[in-house]
């Protein structure tokens, strides 16, 4: 999929994942990391003596997640940097050496004679993004499956819900209105900003706002879509459909 980007959107992307801060900051999350943890090691019997990719390893902590859970060989895939780092905790960790291989490039490059077609028997990846299929990780994901997974082959996570509901939040609101308020302004600096202001307004609240919110704020029950990554096709996550119809319990 990196070959629809021009060199540098692709570079952007993943030098963002070579830097070792921005992978503290998805390990420092502890509900994520700690899940993870918790569904490998909880399943023993799907790891024991089998074949693993993690793909988009990253740091490479689902890899050895997979290692500790008694895979016989985990394939950690990563077309960054971070790859380097992943090879430095293997050779600082000698229960990783021998099990774990760091296969530095994207997973669509990667050839028969490096992982043998339908030769895998877990497929591990954190392939979310926000609204949860942004960076288009889930296709990655799929991709990998088609292509390495054996038949049966387990999928850690198998499936995703995508939950929507409209919400009423009057601070936030406000707070988008005197951000686009400041292009109201007659004078300033002597240039009269005013004939933006309507157009700040629609671009102010066509922003999506990337943060937690009060579940009291929602007015809604919400629509949850259903994505099951060992049956869907990459058809369906890149003309993903929603059918949304809400009932409105609360005044907003």
């Amino acid at each position: 999929r990196f070959r629809e980007f021009d060199n540098f959107t692709a570079d952007r992307y993943f030098g963002y994942y070579a830097h070792l801060v921005n992978q503290a900051n998805m390990i420092y999350d502890e509900i994520r990391t700690g899940t993870y943890e918790a569904a490998i090691k909880s399943n023993p019997s799907d790891f024991r003596g089998k074949v693993v990719m993690d793909v988009g390893s990253g740091s490479g902590l689902l890899a050895f997640f997979a290692a500790q859970a008694g895979a016989a060989k985990v394939f950690a895939v990563e077309a960054s940097d971070s790859a380097d780092a992943i090879r430095a905790m293997i050779a600082g960790n000698p229960s990783f050496q021998g099990v774990v291989e760091v296969i530095s490039k994207v997973l669509e490059d990667v050839t028969p004679e490096e992982v043998p077609p339908n030769s895998v028997d877990v497929i591990v990846s954190e392939p979310f993004g926000q609204f949860l299929v942004y960076e288009r990780g889930i296709d990655t994901m799929v991709t990998a499956r088609d292509r390495f997974l054996k038949p049966g082959g387990r999928m850690y996570p198998s499936k995703a819900h995508l939950c929507l509901s409209p919400f009423h939040d009057p601070l936030l609101h406000q707070e988008t209105v005197e951000k686009a308020d400041f292009w109201g302004s007659k004078s300033h600096n002597g240039v009269d900003l005013s004939p933006a202001h309507a157009h700040a307004r629609r671009a102010m609240f066509s922003r999506p706002v990337i943060q937690y919110i009060d579940p009291k704020t929602l007015l809604a029950h919400p629509y949850c879509k259903v994505l099951d990554f060992e049956k869907m096709t990459p058809e369906e996550n890149q003309r993903l459909r929603l059918d949304l119809d809400f009932f409105i319990h609360y005044p907003a």
